[in-house]
């Protein structure tokens, strides 16, 4: 099959499409493989739930034999040094005592806390991304893109902004 793309002549032969159906398999592949890393299923969210207090059971023996596999899971899935998944244990067994988290199981929660369930988040920065980077920018520089796209994610909307605040008088 031959066709023109301004005024360039394409040929399109058999192993060009054996070519390219082989490279989408390998591509789908590769996204399939990342969004399983990324989103590890609902394993991750059960091991997330025990540390919720309105899930424990009443009954006291139940209570403190409940959820240390769950919360060593976890512990696993964010990547806590096995040094640490001891000493986190006898954190969540005070949780579950009535005490305060301790300062490493606070460091799960603040982890968590900042933990995307969706990628949702990561849309948007693409989004964004589209948006900040056309044809008049191409040729910025990574750092002023980096700026440009956290001011544009993180930041207030343009409405809200007021510039006089951050500018400093000399």
């Amino acid at each position: 099959m031959t066709s023109k793309y301004k005024g360039v002549l394409l040929c399109k032969t058999n192993a060009d499409e054996r070519k390219f159906c082989q490279l989408k398999i390998q591509f789908c592949q590769a996204l399939y493989d990342n969004m399983v890393q990324r989103f590890p299923g609902t394993d991750f969210l059960d091991a997330c739930q025990v540390l919720d207090t309105l899930s424990w059971p009443t009954d006291a023996l139940e209570r403190a034999l409940y959820g240390e596999r769950e919360v060593t899971k976890l512990c696993k899935q964010l990547g806590i040094c096995h040094d640490e998944v001891a000493e986190i244990l006898l954190d969540f067994a005070k949780f579950k005592k009535g005490f305060a988290a301790g300062p490493l199981l606070s460091k799960i929660f603040q982890m968590l806390a900042v933990y995307h369930i969706s990628a949702a988040a990561c849309e948007r920065g693409f989004s964004q991304l589209h948006l900040q980077h056309t044809k008049l920018r191409n040729k910025l520089q990574v750092a002023t893109m980096c700026s440009l796209l956290t001011i544009s994610i993180n930041g207030p909307p343009l409405e809200h902004w007021r510039p006089r605040k951050t500018l400093t008088r000399a």
